[in-house]
């Protein structure tokens, strides 16, 4: 099917989509849907191809383009809204604790299970991406409220909190997020 609900109002749009869905397990039998849209792709398929100039970028579940995208490519297009990068990100041993070092925005403690892997990207010119769904305004929160298992954050200063900067600590995928402070004011790519 090539964009077959491109030309639908957003009501038939819902509608029809879900029809497809249901007829698709029915015959249950392989199905090529070619979209535009990411919303109709991570919904409907079990299975999706995330192509660039007519090449396969990466091939997987929709959980597993959002969770693990292979490249920046696919990390800017699954998810909205998109990801943010900020390049030039640096790794460094820092007081016992590995970071990730934004510059002239701050730090990211990495969770102990990413240790190894950061390190061996050490020296080499990174790409930090975080989606704006792992961001929390710490401004926004109620001194002495837990926030999805997050203690306050005891009186210090800090602006913003990073949570899910690594994949498998994704609240998407179940697993505990895993909340780094951030102790500069976040901004937006």
């Amino acid at each position: 099917m090539d964009e077959p609900l491109s030309n639908l109002d957003a009501q038939l749009r819902v509608a029809t989509r879900a029809e497809i869905i249901k007829l698709h397990r029915r015959i249950q039998t392989t199905v090529i849907y070619v979209t535009h849209d990411q919303v109709e792709a991570m919904t409907m398929g079990d299975r999706i191809a995330v192509l660039n100039e007519g090449l396969i970028q990466q091939l997987g579940s929709p959980q597993q383009l959002y969770d693990h995208p292979t490249n920046i490519f696919v990390a800017g297009f699954i998810g909205s809204p998109s990801m943010n990068f900020f390049p030039n990100a640096k790794i460094i041993d820092e007081e016992g604790q590995t970071k990730v070092v934004l510059e002239g925005i701050g730090q990211i403690v990495v969770p102990l299970r990413y240790v190894e892997r950061s390190r061996a990207a050490a020296g080499k010119d990174l790409t930090f991406g975080i989606r704006p769904s792992h961001l929390e305004d710490m401004a926004l929160i109620q001194p002495g409220r837990r926030v999805a298992g997050v203690p306050d954050s005891g009186g210090q200063e800090c602006c913003g909190q990073a949570r899910s900067a690594f994949p498998s600590e994704s609240r998407r995928s179940g697993a505990p997020a895993c909340r780094q402070r951030v102790h500069a004011p976040l901004r937006y790519c």
